[in-house]
């Protein structure tokens, strides 16, 4: 229930002002540079030229910032376990396909090879109602 309330509240009211493209793309070369992934930060000329302004000392010793970095740890927290769900139920049904498929081949030679004495012994089996596909499939109709 409070997460339902707490995305509905992000959903249900703006917060902030959009970007400009400008600052957004000066904001992704700050934080490249921090992470080493770009030899050089914008230069300030260039931070000061959007509007942005430069702030002394280090972001980490803010309280304002500490709150909102607390708060997007949360956020990520909450979209972590839907995303780990959708990932186990990807690798259920890659498993499952690859049984399927296994099955379905090993099948196709027994009946290739001869051995349809499987086929035969199953009353509810109608070998009418299978064809092969090009691949040595078995596809139901």
């Amino acid at each position: 229930m409070k997460i339902n309330t707490l995305m509905l509240g992000f959903l249900s009211h703006p917060i902030g002002k959009r970007l400009s493209r400008e600052i957004y793309d000066v904001l992704l070369n700050v934080g490249d540079y921090y992470h080493g992934l770009i030899d050089q930060p914008p230069s300030a000329s260039e931070i000061e030229l959007c509007g942005l302004k430069i702030g002394k000392g280090l972001p980490e010793q803010k309280p304002e910032i500490q709150v909102f970095h607390q708060q997007e740890e949360a956020w990520s927290t909450v979209l972590n376990v839907p995303v780990a769900a959708y990932n186990v139920y990807l690798k259920t049904m890659n498993l499952t396909s690859a049984i399927v498929e296994d099955a379905v081949q090993i099948e196709q030679e027994l009946i290739e090879s001869g051995a349809n004495f499987w086929v035969q012994s199953q009353p509810n089996f109608h070998r009418e109602n299978w064809r092969t596909s090009g691949g040595d499939r078995a596809v139901k109709k």
